[in-house]
């Protein structure tokens, strides 16, 4: 007779111990329970109606009557209680099972059509094709039985060809059908967003200088409040692009003693960023640049807006403190590309 092994395992995959064919013999006094056990074998379904019937004796009259060996790892003797009617076996054995435990069929009848495995569906977990069945076990080889081959259909087979040097890829030269309906396009690539920040320092005497030309991908939101003593408008060609405020870099607030208490100095150098828009990548648009840094008075609304359209609202509240040029900005542009030149 025919012989053919179908593997199978709960929802939680449970190794451990040797694998046991359950050869004991039925139970007497667990038989009282069992009220029907028949198994189709045109659709191969199984129906059970059992109240505390021996789990052993169950398997024990699938293996007599039916021809179907049940193998599971360290099988312990449990009371049954289930209803099925006309349940897929392998669906079947998972109900009666402990839950979590691996087992395998081995069916007499060759011509016993058994449906698929389904198993038990769990949010997020990814039912496996139909094919080869995983094994974690690499001391056990996988059956021949168990091991398939995969027909690929016509369409789509490549034709391929290669050098048949070590090391070179096989190339697609033509598909066999390109399949119906016109070619779709992949849509544009989405052009990375890019502004320039600059990392710069400012002395009590109103001198700026660039210590680092920065280029940070993302796309820049300039604020349109006041945030600072220090405001910053970025000129091209005569015309403002861009302004912004920081915080007066030379501020130092301190709490000195108890009867002081706080204290507003300033020192006599500080750092500070400001960012500039993608356009300031551009060498042209460098070279003709200014970026000219001002003390906001104390009398300034702090209602304007801080825009570019706003910035002539502003001017007569700002006090002239330092400007960098073009040819600064360039100098820095330089130096960032030397240096990654030298890493």
């Amino acid at each position: 007779m025919n012989k053919r092994v179908l593997s199978f395992v709960a929802p939680t995959l449970v190794l451990g111990g040797a694998l046991v064919l359950i050869t004991l013999s039925p139970s007497t006094g667990a038989q009282t329970g069992l009220r029907n056990l028949d198994f189709n074998r045109e659709s191969g379904t199984l129906t059970l109606r059992a109240d505390s019937f021996s789990l052993v004796a169950i398997l024990n009259q699938l293996k007599e009557k039916h021809g179907i060996e049940v193998v599971v790892p360290n099988l312990i003797d449990q009371k049954v209680k289930a209803n099925l009617t006309n349940v897929a076996l392998p669906e079947a054995l998972k109900q009666i099972l402990p839950y979590g435990t691996r087992f395998h069929l081995i069916v007499r009848d060759a011509e016993l059509r058994l449906p698929a495995n389904t198993g038990h569906k769990k949010p997020g977990h990814v039912q496996p094709k139909p094919g080869n069945v995983p094994t974690k076990d690499k001391t056990r080889p996988l059956p021949d039985a168990l091991r398939t081959r995969i027909k690929v259909e016509p369409e789509k087979v490549k034709k391929t060809q290669t050098t048949g040097e070590r090391g070179t890829k096989m190339k697609p030269t033509e598909r066999v059908d390109e399949g119906k309906g016109p070619k779709q396009s992949l849509p544009p690539r989405a052009e990375t967003k890019r502004y320039v920040r600059l990392n710069l320092s400012i002395t009590r005497d109103g001198k700026v200088q660039i210590i680092r030309f920065l280029e940070v991908p993302g796309k820049l939101a300039l604020p349109t409040m006041i945030s600072g003593e220090l405001v910053y408008a970025a000129f091209v060609g005569g015309q403002v692009v861009a302004v912004g405020s920081v915080q007066d870099p030379l501020g130092v607030r301190s709490y000195q003693k108890d009867e002081y208490g706080h204290s507003a100095e300033q020192q006599d150098t500080g750092t500070f960023l400001i960012s500039l828009p993608e356009r300031f990548l551009n060498r042209s648009v460098l070279s003709r640049a200014v970026i000219g840094f001002y003390y906001l008075d104390e009398a300034a609304p702090r209602t304007i807006p801080l825009t570019p359209e706003n910035f002539s609202k502003l001017r007569q509240y700002l006090k002239p403190t330092a400007e960098i040029r073009g040819k600064e900005l360039l100098e820095a542009v330089n130096k960032r590309y030397e240096g990654r030149q030298g890493r």
